[in-house]
């Protein structure tokens, strides 16, 4: 379905629908014969068919471009004008994207290919051819400085690929993902023993002089132990 974008996409589709029903001809304004012809009649009853297949694959809100049409041709060519003025538009807009597409700091690498294809081929779409290098160039401009040193290794090697780039920066990037999950994984082990440990010692003297904070067993009051109970000495005091 034809909307305000994707012109070039719908475009072929459109042709391959026309090109099963035989229709294809009836694109070209050129190949209609003389009103006086007497294959006319029958192209007209064939050329309400193949206008009928475009204006159903364009949505409604276009519709009114080529009510006023008469042939399929001349619906054709009024969409044609309408969106390649467009795309012109389309095409500084995207070149923009794509040069300014950078990849989120820690952001999954995946998820940058994905957009970053997917504005490559929008380009491809409205025309606008991007070389391989190109595309390489770009691709590799946009990683954060967490990729470096892949990127020089990247662009000194000879006869470098696309898609071999792309393997290279995802193997780099799932190992700084399990890197990290190591790391959080030993201070989060580090946290564990530290903790029981604090259990372990709880209610005694530390080393470094604090204050005991456990109970003592002679009064049952905390702050203090058995042989430091001031009770026990006053009745040890007394029974003197």
């Amino acid at each position: 379905m034809l909307r305000k974008d994707h012109y070039f996409v719908w475009a072929f589709n459109a042709r391959m629908n026309l090109a099963k029903k035989g229709s294809l001809e009836h694109l070209d304004a050129m190949k209609a014969p003389e009103e006086g012809d007497t294959s006319a009649s029958t192209w007209k009853v064939n050329d309400m068919k193949a206008f009928a297949i475009v204006s159903t694959m364009i949505s409604t809100n276009l519709q009114s471009m080529v009510r006023t049409t008469e042939t399929t041709a001349e619906a054709w060519d009024t969409l044609k004008t309408f969106f390649l003025r467009q795309s012109m538009h389309n095409r500084v807009q995207l070149q923009r994207q794509l040069h300014e597409s950078k990849l989120i700091k820690r952001g999954s690498i995946m998820g940058h290919f994905l957009r970053f294809d997917e504005l490559c081929m929008t380009m491809q779409a409205v025309g606008q051819e991007i070389l391989q290098d190109e595309h390489l160039v770009i691709l590799l401009g946009s990683q954060t400085d967490d990729y470096d040193t892949i990127v020089k290794i990247i662009e000194n090697m000879p006869r470098m690929t696309l898609f071999h780039a792309k393997e290279m920066l995802r193997r780099e990037y799932d190992g700084m993902e399990k890197t990290e999950y190591q790391e959080v994984a030993l201070k989060s082990t580090h946290t564990c023993k530290y903790k029981k440990v604090s259990r372990r010692h709880m209610g005694k003297i530390s080393s470094r002089g604090e204050k005991f904070s456990g109970r003592c067993y002679r009064c049952n009051k905390y702050g203090h132990k058995r042989q430091d109970c001031k009770a026990a000495q006053v009745e040890t005091e007394r029974s003197r």
